[in-house]
């Protein structure tokens, strides 16, 4: 397990590649673990189940965001949520990629609604308008985080990572 969480330090730790921007119509890309990659336009987002997270940012007052549900855009790509790869699922890592560089991992269990007592969404949208400018097209929240520094803005990628074995 150790060797593990050094694999994934260094990972996280190693800038990536430069790779070429995603075309205009695709809002957000999802790597999958098998290294494909799906690409999300707004219009496919839009058909995905979607939700509402109330969040707060520092002491500013409330706002209510919307859209798909994170294991909804992560089961279109492949993720591990099915009942027969569960166990698979707990050793599965979600990088969070925004254009501005920013990149936070999660646990690919938080976004299982079979495990996660908190709804996670990629938020197109916020109080019944678009994203703040500055947000970009698509932003991660998880709702109830304490710190706003795991939400994502400006959100471009996700990428599955399978954790080595022992």
């Amino acid at each position: 397990m150790r060797h593990a969480a050094y694999l994934l330090l260094a990972f996280l730790a190693t800038p990536l590649l430069a790779q070429a921007p995603p075309d205009s119509a695709t809002v957000l890309e999802v790597v999958g673990l098998d290294g494909a990659m799906t690409r999300l336009p707004a219009a496919q987002l839009a058909t995905l189940p979607q939700a509402s997270v109330r969040a707060r940012f520092h002491d500013g007052p409330d706002h209510v965001f919307r859209g798909p549900t994170v294991q909804a855009v992560l089961a279109a790509a492949g993720a591990p949520f099915d009942r027969e790869r569960r166990r698979e699922a707990l050793t599965v890592v979600v990088l969070a990629e925004a254009a501005d560089g920013y990149r936070v991992a999660y646990a690919l269990a938080e976004f299982d609604a079979a495990n996660a007592s908190r709804p996670a969404i990629v938020a197109l949208g916020m109080d019944d308008g678009p994203l703040e400018p500055g947000d970009g097209a698509a932003r991660l929240l998880i709702e109830g985080e304490p710190r706003a520094s795991r939400w994502i803005r400006q959100l471009v990628r996700l990428r599955l990572i399978q954790l080595a074995g022992r």
